[in-house]
Formats: C-alpha cells, structure tokens, sequence
C-alpha cells in the first residue's frame, strides 16, 4: 500500500498556523509583562483583607462577588482576590451594589483572572503607585468625561507622549490620579479647582447638568474657575469643549462661554469641529478621538 503524505500546500499551511500561536501567545505574554512593569510592584502595601468571599462571575473586562458584608471598596485602589498561592490583581471603572451582590464594570487585571470560583477567596485592598515618569505635572479636573469610560485612554496617551506626571486624589482603572466626578455640575468643578493643588498645567471638561444648574450659572461659574486656576499661576490651562448634545442655542452659548477664556495661558480646543464621529453610543468622546486631543496638547505643552 502506497503511503500518502500531507501535500507542501498543507504543510505550509500547518505551519503558518503554528507561527501564528506561537506569535499571539508570545504577544500575549509580553502584554501582561508589560501591565506588571507599570506599577511600582515592590512597593504593594496591603491595606486591608476581607475573608469568605465568594466569587459569582469573572469575565475580561466584569467581575460579580456575593457580599454579604457591606464592603468599602474605592476606586482609588487595586484589589487582589487570594485563594491558597493565587493572587488575582484587578481595578475597576465602577461597581453596582445591589441585593447583597456587588458587580464591577470595566475591570482591568493585571496577572491574569480566576477561571475556577469554588471556594472561598480574600478580598485584599492594595495600595500599588503607577509608575510615572515626566518632569512637569499636571491635573484633569471635570465630570463623567475625565473619571470614566476613554478618560483612561486620555491619560495614557498624554503620559506615553509627554513628560507629564498626572496628580489626584483618585485614580482611574489603570492608575493614573485625577480630580473629577460622574455628575459634577460646574459649581462642583469651581470648588474643586479653589481647593486643588498647584500644578504646571491643568486639563478641564465638563458638560452642563441643566438637571443641576441654570444655563446662565453655568456660564457665569466658568470666568470664575478660570480665575480660581490662574491664581495657581499654572504654565498652561487646556479646556476642551464638551460633547455636543444640547439644544443648538445653548450649545452656542457654552461654545462662545469657553472660547471667550481663551489667551496666551488658557487654550480652548474643540474636538468636535470639523468631526462627525466624535461620540460613542454612550455620548462620551471616542477613544481615538481622546487620543488625538492628547497629541494636540502634547505639541502644547
């Protein structure tokens, strides 16, 4: 009986396909290598550890526990869940408690997830710096549109691009410290930047909460924090205009509010001119277009 062997179009096939896993693994490897070298690992500090955890679900980018115990858990920190030797690093953008059940959205972990959830884990509360390196700092003071959703992507941009170090008192999903709140009205942002710390360059957007405030208080509030900021005697001020999503007449207005402000020290930008795609589905800026305001205040600086 003749024998047949495999034909030299199937062969190289076979192995286009063996480079290619190697190469995704190898990839995949260096990313998660990549993540770890970011933090300032031999300086982990454990601030607190909470026993009898219970995990419901773990997904990429979701993570569901059973709490039967009312846990603290900020945003500001990274969190480990410890069952035996393993240890699961994550952070996270936001949480939903509810019925005794404690959903994380946007997770980011960072040496791999549990795929086994038998069994009771450790919820430890970590204390682990980004690693920054710049010679100028800077603060990004606003609402939903610098704490969630490409906020992080901003950040990331701005920090791979720049010499720029980023100052708060949170930090997002990947680390990097800022100053802003989902539903800050301009009366918050104005008392924020009274109190905020002094910096090199101060980065500001934030969108009109007319369930909040009066139009007219909110264009009155934006000279003042203009003022609060500039007695920081900063090197610079970035305002980006915020999405437009009101009505044309007070879109005018907030767009000629702001862009009144605008001098040597203070630079408006305005991503949406000239820019039809500039919103994802949940009216945030996309994360390109994030990105690309990153690069223009980069060649600012």
């Amino acid at each position: 009986m003749m024998k047949t062997f495999p034909s030299h179009k199937s062969i190289l096939i076979g192995i286009v396909v063996l480079l290619f896993y190697y190469n995704l693994d190898f990839f995949m490897h260096l990313n998660s290598k990549t993540k770890e070298q970011t933090y300032e690992w031999k300086n982990l500090k454990v601030l607190n550890s909470i026993a009898h955890i219970k995990i419901i679900s773990a997904t990429r980018s979701g993570l569901q526990i059973a709490d039967n115990q009312s846990i603290s858990i900020p945003t500001r920190y990274t969190y480990a869940l410890v069952v035996a030797d393993e240890k699961y690093y994550f952070r996270y953008e936001y949480l939903v408690h509810k019925s005794n059940v404690i959903k994380f959205f946007e997770v980011h972990w960072l040496k791999g997830m549990p795929t086994n959830f038998d069994g009771e884990f450790t919820l430890q509360t970590i204390e682990l710096p980004l690693i920054q390196n710049g010679k100028y700092t800077a603060i990004t003071l606003g609402d939903k549109h610098l704490c969630r959703s490409n906020a992080k992507d901003f950040r990331k941009e701005l920090s791979d691009i720049s010499d720029i170090i980023f100052l708060g008192s949170q930090n997002d999903v990947l680390g990097y410290p800022y100053e802003a709140q989902a539903g800050y009205s301009s009366q918050n942002v104005l008392h924020l930047a009274k109190k905020v710390e002094k910096t090199d360059y101060y980065i500001l957007l934030f969108d009109w909460h007319k369930d909040k405030e009066t139009l007219n208080d909110y264009l009155q509030n934006l000279s003042k924090i203009k003022q609060a900021l500039m007695q920081k005697n900063p090197k610079k001020i970035f305002w980006i205009i915020p999405p437009k999503t009101y009505n044309l007449e007070a879109q005018k207005a907030i767009d000629n509010a702001i862009k009144s402000l605008s001098d040597t020290k203070l630079i408006v930008i305005d991503p949406s001119e000239n820019n039809n795609n500039a919103l994802d589905d949940n009216h945030y800026y996309t994360k390109q277009l994030m990105q690309q305001i990153a690069q223009q205040i980069a060649k600012q600086l």
